[in-house]
């Protein structure tokens, strides 16, 4: 006898023979039945994977359909393992069908006998939300009764195929009396089709007085839509700022997508926008509100510029009243004095200029006396409604002091004296004592006598 014993291994191979004839020789004849063949039958399998079509749509009717291929022996059942991966969820992003068993990371697949192939269907669930495409892959893991062959692993792409609907503002802020408008961009994911999108109004800003809009299909706050045309990935809304002159706070515009039909919400979802003041108001106001002739205190006349502040400004006045400059009064702070107008110059970034009045002492008096400094229309400013104009009174603190007599007679042995009156004009409103000399031929207790004087010697 010869015993051929066949060699193990795992390769899927076509079932091999081994023939024994018998050949001529000496002592023997050839005989019937001179031949003998033998099979050595494969007995292994390799088994592999593939996945037609490679992607899918989210929201289509296409699934992944992943192929186990089995080559070799495929007469009977065979179960085999594979590994689930990829960035899709199982029971979120998707479903399955065909695999004996499917609990991630890890599923089966049964070949039923004479069957070379089994397949897992994975079916994308469909969503409104915009995410990035998401993978399935099956990898092949090994098992019984097979080999893993190349390709070994499958990886499927859900592609994200929901629209969504941002939007984003350039520039983020205009003056109010610029030129420049606000423009807000809608953007979406796909411009397939027409699509109307929905959006909200808010912010401090208000429509129609604050501003004016171009370019949306409604706009009626706090709601509005935009109008994408087919093909197109954008539509903008214009906002116009109305110019005016007032001074107020910085307003905004937002614009915030919401959601409706055919598309989602996508980031960013709102745009503010900033319509800036560009305005300004001058004022002016005088402390203290008058100051002594021969005193040490000044007029301080404080002009106060609200809204823009962040540049030089050069602000007019008049300047009235009843006092003479350079006779009454001199001043420090303005930039220019030259009645009856002048100009303070506002440095960037302030918001007050001063002007010093500062009276001119003298003996003389006088009515008292007033400055008068009143903002006047100028360029890049508003003269203020209120407080507009201040006034400062230079105060008389002179006094002057006569005497009379009357009668300017009167008999020695009479019952009239003689009466001297002494008069004070400018500042009464304090006691004062004034000195005088006592001359003449008669004499003080011998010719007469006084009353009245605080001092007479």
């Amino acid at each position: 006898t010869v015993t051929v014993d066949p060699t193990a291994d795992t390769t899927v191979e076509t079932d091999e023979t081994v023939v024994l004839t018998v050949a001529a020789g000496t002592g023997y004849g050839v005989g019937a039945n001179n031949t003998a063949t033998g099979t050595i039958t494969n007995d292994d399998t390799d088994v592999s994977i593939a996945v037609a079509p490679s992607a899918v749509n989210e929201d289509g009717a296409t699934n992944l359909v992943y192929t186990f291929t089995r080559t070799g022996v495929t007469s009977t059942p065979l179960t085999v393992n594979f590994t689930i991966g990829g960035t899709a969820t199982f029971n979120t992003d998707y479903t399955q069908t065909g695999a004996a068993s499917f609990i991630p990371p890890s599923g089966t697949v049964t070949f039923g006998a004479g069957n070379s192939t089994a397949t897992v269907t994975v079916d994308p669930t469909a969503d409104i939300n915009s995410e990035p495409d998401e993978t399935v892959i099956l990898t092949l893991a090994s098992g019984t009764g097979y080999n893993v062959i190349e390709p070994s692993s499958a990886t499927g792409t859900i592609t994200d195929d929901d629209v969504t609907v941002s939007v984003a503002v350039s520039p983020g802020a205009v003056n109010e009396d610029g030129t420049t408008n606000l423009v807000y961009t809608f953007t979406r994911n796909d411009s397939n089709g027409a699509l109307t999108a929905n959006f909200t109004i808010g912010g401090t800003a208000t429509f129609n007085t604050d501003y004016t809009q171009t370019g949306a299909a409604t706009f009626v706050p706090p709601n509005g839509t935009v109008t994408f045309a087919d093909g197109s990935l954008t539509a903008t809304v214009n906002i116009d700022p109305v110019a005016d002159i007032t001074v107020e706070p910085d307003e905004t515009v937002v614009l915030t997508v919401v959601a409706g039909a055919g598309y989602g919400v996508g980031a960013p979802s709102s745009a503010t926008g900033t319509i800036t003041n560009d305005d300004t108001d001058v004022s002016v106001a005088v402390a203290p509100s008058s100051t002594a002739e021969d005193g040490a205190g000044n007029l301080v006349y404080t002009f106060t510029r609200v809204g823009v502040t962040t540049g030089a400004l050069t602000a007019n006045f008049t300047i009235n009243g009843t006092a003479t400059f350079n006779t009454d009064y001199t001043q420090t702070g303005a930039a220019t004095f030259a009645p009856p107008s002048g100009t303070v110059q506002f440095a960037a970034g302030s918001s007050t200029a001063t002007v010093t009045i500062d009276p001119t002492t003298d003996t003389t008096v006088e009515p008292d006396e007033t400055v008068i400094l009143t903002v006047a229309a100028g360029t890049g400013y508003n003269v203020a409604a209120a407080n507009n104009s201040a006034t400062g009174t230079i105060t008389n603190d002179d006094t002057d002091v006569s005497i009379a007599v009357a009668p300017s007679s009167v008999a020695e042995d009479g019952a009239a004296n003689l009466v001297y009156t002494f008069t004070r004009v400018g500042v009464t409103t304090t006691p004062l004592t004034v000195n005088f000399t006592i001359g003449g031929t008669a004499t003080f207790n011998t010719d007469y006598t006084q009353t009245g004087a605080a001092t007479f010697a």
